[in-house]
């Protein structure tokens, strides 16, 4: 887990601050125990305080990210393959959820 803060920002009042982040990590998730670093999403938590640097909290936000990455399935896969035997026929298909090229 990566915990972080950014510097501290201030906005007049009235006014609106954007900001935006790039994160980056592996895709996928832990399999069967093993990890690759992956993870299933992500948590961005914000606090606004005083002015003063007193750490009052004004207000707070949480938002969740899901994290997605390619799945595969497998259908019309028999229930029987005879070694040495005819071919058998089965689909798989892969999913790419990302707005990336994989």
């Amino acid at each position: 887990m990566f915990q972080g803060m950014t510097p501290g920002f201030t906005v007049a009042a009235h006014a609106q601050l954007t900001l935006s982040f790039r994160i980056g990590l592996p895709v996928g998730t832990p399999h069967d125990g093993d990890s690759n670093g992956g993870t299933p999403y992500i948590k961005l938590r914000s606090n606004v305080t005083a002015l003063d640097g007193s750490w009052v909290l004004q207000a707070s936000d949480t938002h969740t990210i899901d994290v997605d990455s390619i799945s595969s399935t497998f259908t019309h896969v028999p229930a029987r393959a005879v070694a040495g035997g005819a071919p058998i026929e089965f689909d798989a298909v892969l999913t790419n959820p990302t707005p990336r090229t994989m």
